[in-house]
């Protein structure tokens, strides 16, 4: 069952993030790191990219890696909330 509270979570941070200066300028790859970034609950040494994999690691409520391969279009709110919600929720079962 989806969470109406998980996912507008998600949403209210993808709209925070959005809304940052210069943030539109960045490619596809940084404006989902930044996001992600913020949905990171660990220290901020325990959260790092590993560029050439495309992974990301760092403590996101039981996921600890991200594979950001296939990060749809970030500017399609629907297509990459979902992505992400899939990410965080669904693989963590």
């Amino acid at each position: 069952m989806t969470s109406p509270v998980e996912k507008r979570s998600l949403a209210q941070i993808y709209y925070f993030v959005n809304e940052k200066p210069g943030f539109r300028e960045l490619s596809n790859f940084d404006k989902a790191v930044i996001y992600f970034k913020c949905l990171h609950t660990g220290s901020d040494s325990s959260f790092f990219v590993e560029t050439g994999k495309h992974l990301l690691h760092g403590d996101f409520g039981g996921i600890r890696t991200i594979a950001l391969n296939f990060i749809p279009n970030f500017s399609d709110n629907a297509a990459f909330l979902t992505w992400a919600y899939n990410e965080l929720y669904i693989k963590k079962r």
